[in-house]
């Protein structure tokens, strides 16, 4: 259980990451830790990832960079061709991207932060719902869905629905 939870709409990427909340990505690398599980996140992924996230959800924001690795054109074609489909673009239209929230676990005291990709209320507005994009570059779905384990995607659903209090958690594999 969470209580205190409070909504930052107007923080950037860096002002949430800068929060001394712990996310769900520090309770992965706290979990790899003591698993002695050290793994080296490929930077060229997370990078792709998230001017991936920028370029569907925050287009407005969206520019290239000088980093190396990146194909520009295929990561705008790809988040064009998602913006472009029908379900996707229903979702965008109507869900707030990119807000930032906090809570307090009330077990242990522990400020937890969140930054999910889309927030979709229905329409009575008695369901929320929790979509989040992942990119990929796994060749197939049951290769994709074994990776929902490996990168914590399933507690990051937990955490994220038990602290906003939603009823459904979608992920969009890329």
């Amino acid at each position: 259980m969470f209580h205190a939870l409070t909504h930052h709409p107007t923080l950037t990427h860096a002002q949430h990451r800068a929060l001394p909340h712990v996310s769900n990505t520090d309770l992965s690398n706290l979990k790899n830790e003591l698993l002695g599980q050290l793994r080296q996140p490929n930077p060229v992924a997370l990078t792709y990832g998230s001017h991936f996230h920028t370029a569907v959800l925050e287009p407005a924001h969206y520019a290239r960079t000088n980093e190396r690795g990146i194909r520009w054109a295929d990561l705008e074609t790809l988040a064009r061709q998602v913006r472009r489909q029908r379900y996707c673009r229903d979702l965008l239209y109507r869900g707030q991207a990119e807000q930032s929230y906090t809570a307090t676990h009330t077990a242990t005291g522990v400020g937890v932060k969140l930054r999910p990709d889309l927030l979709v209320r229905s329409r009575a507005g008695r369901q929320l719902t929790l979509i989040d994009f992942k990119t990929t570059s796994s060749p197939t779905l049951d290769h994709f869905i074994a990776t929902i384990e490996r990168y914590d995607y399933d507690r990051q659903a937990a955490l994220y629905l038990d602290v906003l209090g939603a009823t459904r958690f979608l992920i969009i594999g890329v």
